[in-house]
């Protein structure tokens, strides 16, 4: 495909895009979608040292890239942060998260003229996307204006590599412009060289999912919530569970059950506004469920459903055993390192292609095991629940790999502080 058929393409696609997405703001966050920065329509930014520019798409890249915001903070303490999303769940996190430490701003619409009105107001100093996104226009423009370009923990699954090898010509020219792709592993460094990244401008920095710290308030506060909502009950967290997981979920609740009456299914929704349909799944087989919304205690119910953003890191500290979803059906599995920084035990299911090198390390390592269906995960959430040694085995071994692994925020904001020829001034925290 050439630009300019993307270009046409694109175009034609935006009065079906910007309704479709107001419709997915609403309904993600209950309120309407930022389209006027989609289409580069932002306040001028104030004049002086153009900020560093961080793009993180959704809830999950917002996440990992806490580490990196605090970090670039701290190193470069008088460049302002504007970070981007791509959907408004991702802008809610970063408010959460980041609250008025960076400038919360929407993606431009990929065409030349939001690019370039967007380029035009906020002049950036560099721009640092993180895991997997590239967009063509915006890339083209970047280049053009001479700002430094970085790919950022740079991840390309073998699905994702498959899709982009269909339109060789523009992923070759979004490529061309990137002045690095920190890539988080040597697979997806050869991924992206074999895209047409040039060679010497790709190298392997490491995983900024590792630097994740889990502040001491989070673990408080995870206590807290079980000792207020959870009582004595053994607990059990599916977090980030996707649509035909819930069913296998609750297969295994049922087995465990029969053991332990009292256990409790802490269930996290990837797409929180699918709690009304979970709340019918749950009560078609008899059992009985209470919404974070609610604001109830889990008292005399089977299952909790948390229909919240934000919250899942302090729901995992509540958990004795942690399931990490999209694993159990082939959508490729979420971030495993959130439960494990915390201490937990850590199960998924076979699919994990999303961040197959991190998985895999951590299945050698003991830290997380694999079930690969609904009865394996029922006798494993059980042995776990009744084993605290084999509980604090599984949770060493976790703490393990991540010591071994960290590192790659402080070699991306080194490269990206040298791309923009600046000094490292070390400065206040996030």
């Amino acid at each position: 495909m050439s630009r300019t058929l993307y270009n046409l393409a694109l175009a034609a696609l935006m009065p079906v895009a910007l309704p479709l997405m107001e419709w997915r703001a609403r309904r993600q966050t209950r309120a309407g979608d930022a389209w006027a920065q989609r289409l580069g329509f932002i306040d001028q930014q104030p004049a002086g040292e153009g900020p560093i520019w961080v793009h993180a798409a959704s809830v999950g890249e917002v996440q990992a890239a806490l580490p990196l915001l605090r970090a670039l903070d701290n190193a470069m303490p008088h460049r302002r942060i504007v970070v981007t999303t791509f959907t408004a769940a991702g802008a809610r996190r970063l408010a959460e998260a980041a609250g008025d430490r960076v400038v919360r701003l929407m993606l431009p619409y990929d065409l030349p003229r939001p690019v370039n009105r967007f380029l035009d107001r906020l002049r950036p100093a560099a721009l640092l996307v993180t895991e997997t996104e590239l967009w063509p226009n915006l890339f083209r423009a970047v280049r053009a204006r001479g700002i430094p370009l970085m790919i950022g923990s740079a991840r390309l699954s073998e699905k994702a590599h498959r899709r982009y090898r269909r339109i060789p010509g523009l992923v070759h020219e979004a490529l061309s412009c990137v002045d690095m792709v920190a890539a988080q592993s040597d697979a997806d460094a050869e991924r992206f060289r074999d895209l047409g990244a040039p060679v010497e401008r790709v190298e392997t920095f490491g995983n900024v999912k590792f630097d994740l710290h889990a502040s001491s308030s989070v673990a408080e506060q995870g206590a807290g919530l079980r000792r207020s909502l959870f009582g004595e009950r053994p607990v059990w967290v599916a977090g980030s569970t996707r649509q035909g997981e819930e069913e296998k979920l609750l297969d295994a609740l049922e087995q465990i059950r029969i053991q332990k009456p009292d256990i409790l299914l802490v269930l996290a929704p990837r797409h929180p506004e699918r709690a009304g349909h979970l709340k019918q799944l749950i009560k078609a087989r008899g059992l009985s469920s209470v919404s974070r919304s609610d604001g109830a205690s889990a008292e005399g119910a089977d299952v909790f459903i948390v229909d919240t953003l934000g919250e899942l890191m302090t729901f995992y500290a509540t958990a004795d055993v942690a399931f990490v979803g999209g694993s159990l059906v082939p959508v490729g599995g979420h971030n495993l390192l959130e439960p494990v920084v915390l201490g937990i035990p850590v199960l998924t299911g076979p699919y994990y292609d999303n961040a197959r090198d991190v998985a895999e390390m951590l299945i050698a390592a003991g830290a997380v095991k694999q079930v690969n269906d609904s009865t394996a995960l029922a006798e494993r959430v059980l042995t776990l629940i009744n084993d605290g040694s084999a509980r604090a085995e599984q949770a060493a071994a976790g703490w393990a790999v991540i010591e071994r692994n960290r590192g790659a925020v402080n070699r991306l904001v080194e490269r990206l502080a040298r791309l923009m020829g600046e000094e490292l001034l070390g400065g206040g925290e996030f």
